[in-house]
């Protein structure tokens, strides 16, 4: 299965399920939504705050910012101590409807 199958198929659902007149209609509508997930988690470029700490979609799920420590881990070649740090990350939890569905 190619990676970008289920992105394929979500356009054509899409197309088929709504008003959208075209595949390159539903395709820009895709990637805005998935813009504007990623512009409310981590901020727009060139900004440092995210502007929500969450992004709800109802019946899907919730889209949140976490961050990971910095930790000291060691390098496999050299066997020397060295210090990742810390990043933020964005995290997905699936709403109830959404693993009801998936079962």
């Amino acid at each position: 299965m190619k990676p970008e199958t289920a992105y394929q198929e979500l356009i054509e659902t899409i197309e088929s399920l709504s008003y959208v007149p075209s595949k390159k209609v539903a395709k820009q509508l895709v990637n805005s939504i998935f813009e504007m997930v990623a512009d409310a988690a981590f901020g727009i470029v060139g900004k440092k705050q995210p502007l929500y700490s969450k992004v709800l979609i109802p019946r899907f799920g919730t889209f949140k910012t976490r961050t990971r420590k910095s930790r000291t881990v060691l390098n496999p070649q050299t066997k020397e101590p060295m210090v990742l740090p810390a990043e933020e990350f964005l995290a997905f939890k699936a709403s109830r409807h959404c693993k009801r569905v998936v079962r």
